[in-house]
């Protein structure tokens, strides 16, 4: 054996979470000469996160709910320079700078094979429950999805990197149970083809927004914007495309906004962004979730009540992966 450290005195790490954030942790707790032993829990088949297209929405084969939000047509919004993860430039891309995410799901792979963390990694292993015990170490109950087995390892330390693109925050807007068309969130959002000669309303002018309204308009019949942004009405829009103010109720065929208007819509789609959630969580390990902050993070990371507790990528609106990066060193 070459490790520098005989492997009955290394620190165990546990690591929930294959994407971006969790490859980056994996790849710097993982190294020959690491003091640290790593298991990581992946729910899928493959490593990649958010990044993994699926056509399955809400539901996957195994009863769980779908954790991509990944749609066809998604390209990065960052430049390629901060989605990149140490030691793993991008090749061969010239002067290319967004990319599909096909191609990030690639480099994640790539990079998982570069450096040989696939052999760290419990594929279709779903936590189920984790626990603080004898007060510096964790209990992480987990389901192999494969066999239908639970399991049950013990950990020094924990590293949660489950991503922030999973669990869809649903506006409460009065009128939603009476309407007669379809209401949904971007989150099971795939491609354009099904509202197809509809008339959709797209709420939020997010990064989603923008994609969805402006790609189903292409074969919609109608497409409305419900959005407050003025710096948005400066922007070149097809002749179906409309912007509306934001909405006041929704009623059995349509819509009422503020302003007084009526549009009579078949389908509603939320693009209203996502909450934090950590179902897996125990109530003993002191992390709650209120508004949409996570209480109990020092510098949105570290479990104060326990400090063997990790949180990775949690911020958003930052660097990219390079934020993975700076966290876990």
């Amino acid at each position: 054996m070459s490790f520098c450290i005989e492997e009955t005195s290394k620190k165990s790490v546990g690591i929930i979470g294959c994407g971006a954030s969790g490859l980056a942790a994996l790849k710097n707790f993982a190294t020959e000469d690491s003091q640290f032993k790593c298991v990581a829990f992946e729910q899928t088949e493959t490593i990649g996160g958010t990044w993994v297209y699926t056509d399955d929405i809400d539901i996957d084969q195994y009863g769980l709910p779908v954790h991509s939000s990944m749609y066809k047509s998604l390209r990065t919004n960052l430049p390629k320079e901060i989605m990149e993860l140490s030691g793993f430039p991008h090749k061969d891309v010239g002067d290319a700078c967004y990319f599909p995410a096909a191609y990030i799901r690639k480099y994640l792979n790539d990079f998982t094979d570069h450096f040989n963390l696939r052999q760290c990694i419990k594929f279709c292993h779903h936590v189920e429950k984790v626990s603080p015990i004898n007060n510096n170490q964790w209990e992480v109950n987990v389901i192999n999805l494969k066999q239908n087995k639970k399991e049950t390892h013990i950990f020094d330390a924990l590293v949660v990197c489950v991503g922030n693109y999973s669990n869809p925050a649903i506006p409460d807007i009065t009128g939603s149970d009476i309407f007669h068309g379809k209401i949904m969130h971007s989150h099971s959002y795939r491609d354009a083809d099904p509202f197809k000669d509809k008339s959709v309303l797209v709420i939020g002018c997010g990064a989603s927004g923008l994609d969805i309204s402006f790609g189903t308009s292409k074969v919609a019949k109608k497409v409305f914007l419900s959005h407050h942004n003025p710096k948005l009405l400066k922007l070149k829009i097809p002749s179906n495309y409309f912007h509306k103010t934001d909405i006041k109720e929704i009623v059995e065929d349509g819509v009422i906004f503020k302003d007084g208007s009526y549009e009579q819509v078949d389908t509603i789609i939320y693009c209203t962004g996502y909450t934090y959630k950590y179902p897996f969580l125990s109530s003993e390990c002191g992390i709650t979730v209120e508004n949409n902050v996570i209480k109990n993070l020092f510098k949105h990371m570290i479990n104060i009540e326990y400090p063997t507790m990790g949180f990775i990528g949690v911020p958003r609106n930052t660097t990219g992966f390079y934020l993975f990066d700076l966290q876990v060193v």
